[in-house]
C-alpha cells in the first residue's frame, strides 16, 4: 500500500493518497469503514485528548477499567459512524464525490457514500493517472526529474485550452517539440505571430538569451472569415503559463508585455495550468483569488481533466505518458 501522508493532512492530501492508491496501489477500491481504520490506524484519531487515560495518576486496576472504558466508547462511536476516524473517512469521500463531478466521465473513480472504486486501469486511461503522478511529484517530494513531465503536461494544457476555446491550441514553451526548428526567440515569435495571424512586435523588451519569455501554451479561436491569404483582425487569445514545481502559485502570465512581441488586434486572456487540487473550503479560496487577480483563469487538475477524454489526446502523446507512467511508479512510497 502507498504510505499515507504523514503528520495531520488535509483532506486535499488525503483524497490525493486514496486517488494513487486506487491507481496504483494494491487496492481496487475500498469502503468507508475500512477508509475510517486506515486513518485511526496511522493518525490515531479515535482518541482524543479528552478521554486519554492520566496513568500517573491512576492505579493498575482503575487503569485496566479506564482502557476497557475507552476501547467500549471508542468502537461504539465507530459502529455508529461519529468517530474521528470515521469523519475524516466521510470528509475524504466528499471530497473525491467532488472531484468525480468536476470532471466528469474522465475520473477514473467511482464514489458513493458506501466508498471508492476504480473504473478503469491506467494504462487504458492514462490521462488523470497522470495528472496526479505529475501532481504527487511534488506534494509528496518524489524523485522524479522535472523536464520531462512539465512538457507532457504543457502538450495536455494545449488540448485542454483547445477545447476551453473551442479552436487551436499550441505548446510554444522551450526546450522546442520534436520536429520543430531550432531557432531563436525573435524567430520562434514571428512564426508563432504569423500562425495567428496577427502582425509581430518590436520585441524591445526581450532579452537575446530569451527562451519562451514565461510562454508554454497559447490557445485561440478565430473565425470563417480569417484565412492565411487575408487574416481579419479580432480573434479570442490564451496565453499560459504551467507550473508543476514548487512556485507554480507565483507564476504569473504577463499579457502586456507579450503586446511588444505580438501586436494582438485584441488583448489575450491570460491563465495559469497546474496539476494540483488546491481546497475550495472558505478558508483557502484566497489561493484560488490569487492566482484569478493576476488576473489569470486558473487551470488545475480538474478543470483540465474535466475539458478532456483520452480521445481528445494524439496517439503520440498517449504512448509517452504511458511510457513516463510506467518509469514512475517505482518512485511511489510504497509501505
Amino acid at each position: 500500500m502507498i504510505e499515507l501522508p504523514a503528520g495531520d493532512p488535509t483532506v486535499e492530501e488525503l483524497a490525493d493518497w486514496a486517488e494513487l492508491e486506487i491507481m496504483f496501489g494494491d487496492t481496487l477500491g475500498m469502503g468507508t469503514g475500512q477508509l475510517a481504520q486506515l486513518f485511526a490506524n496511522a493518525f490515531g484519531d479515535d482518541e482524543p485528548d479528552e478521554l486519554r487515560l492520566e496513568q500517573e495518576q491512576l492505579t493498575d486496576d482503575e487503569m485496566e477499567f479506564d482502557e476497557r472504558s475507552l476501547r467500549e466508547d471508542i468502537r461504539a462511536a465507530a459502529a455508529a459512524g461519529d468517530s474521528p476516524s470515521s469523519r475524516r473517512a466521510d470528509d475524504v469521500l466528499r471530497e473525491l464525490s467532488f472531484r468525480a463531478q468536476v470532471v466528469g466521465g474522465a475520473y477514473p473513480l467511482s464514489v458513493d457514500g458506501g466508498g471508492i472504486e476504480l473504473l478503469r486501469l491506467w494504462d487504458d486511461d492514462p490521462l488523470y493517472a497522470f495528472l496526479a503522478l505529475v501532481g504527487a511529484r511534488l506534494e509528496s517530494g518524489l524523485d522524479i526529474p522535472f523536464h520531462e513531465p512539465a512538457w507532457l503536461f504543457e502538450e495536455i494544457v494545449a488540448c485542454a485550452l483547445a477545447r476551453y476555446v473551442g479552436g487551436t491550441g499550441y505548446r510554444f514553451g522551450w526546450p522546442q517539440k520534436d520536429g520543430e526548428p531550432i531557432e531563436d526567440f525573435v524567430a520562434k515569435a514571428r512564426r508563432l505571430s504569423k500562425r495567428l495571424g496577427e502582425l509581430p512586435g518590436a520585441m524591445r523588451n526581450v532579452s537575446p538569451a530569451a527562451k519562451d519569455y514565461t510562454l508554454d501554451v497559447v490557445a485561440w479561436r478565430s473565425f470563417a472569415d480569417d484565412t492565411p491569404e487575408q487574416p481579419t483582425p479580432g480573434q479570442l487569445v490564451v496565453l499560459c503559463q504551467c507550473g508543476i514545481g514548487k512556485d507554480w502559485a507565483a507564476k504569473s502570465m504577463q499579457v502586456g508585455k507579450w503586446r511588444e512581441v505580438i501586436q494582438f488586434s485584441v488583448e489575450p486572456i491570460a491563465a495559469l495550468a497546474f496539476p494540483h487540487t488546491p481546497s475550495r473550503v472558505d478558508s483557502e479560496l484566497h489561493r484560488w483569488h490569487d492566482v484569478a487577480s493576476s488576473p489569470s483563469i486558473p487551470f488545475d487538475r480538474l478543470r483540465i481533466a474535466s475539458l478532456l477524454t483520452v480521445e481528445d489526446l494524439p496517439g503520440a502523446l498517449i504512448a509517452r505518458l504511458r511510457d513516463w507512467i510506467e518509469r514512475s511508479l517505482d518512485k511511489l512510497p510504497i509501505d
